[in-house]
């Protein structure tokens, strides 16, 4: 069939170079729901949350993997926080305003929960067999 075909090396390298990249893709959209979910827990309790992106990782120090600055710059730029020049401790610096609503809000919109992604996970492998 396909076996001797001049091109079947070449298709199964890009191949898979697809799945790699897929999965780095949802390796990195679970990441960044694990860090909005944790700031939507710490806005909770200090509603709006203020602080620079070293400073909302150091908040984040809960999390199984402690994200880095750039994870917290990168995921909240991502969903379309910006920073504002706000003064904080006399020291005025381009922070972050996090509030509840609008973290949960996101949270709600663009992810499910994991279980939910598990019960459709095995659903679908179910339905093709």
């Amino acid at each position: 069939t396909y076996e001797d075909h001049p091109l079947l090396k070449e298709r199964r390298q890009q191949f898979l170079q697809a799945i790699a990249i897929t999965r780095n893709d949802q390796q990195e959209e679970i990441k960044d729901h694990q860090i909005l979910r944790e700031l939507s827990r710490l806005a909770t309790k200090k509603d709006p949350l203020i602080g620079n992106s070293t400073e909302i990782a150091e908040m984040c120090s809960r999390l199984p993997e402690k994200p880095s600055s750039y994870d917290i710059s990168k995921t909240l730029r991502k969903y379309g926080f910006t920073t504002k020049s706000i003064r904080k401790a006399g020291e005025p610096k381009y922070r972050y305003v996090l509030h509840f609503n609008e973290l949960n809000e996101l949270i709600s919109r663009y992810f499910r929960s994991n279980t939910e992604d598990t019960e459709n996970s095995v659903i679908e492998k179910v339905t093709t067999l």
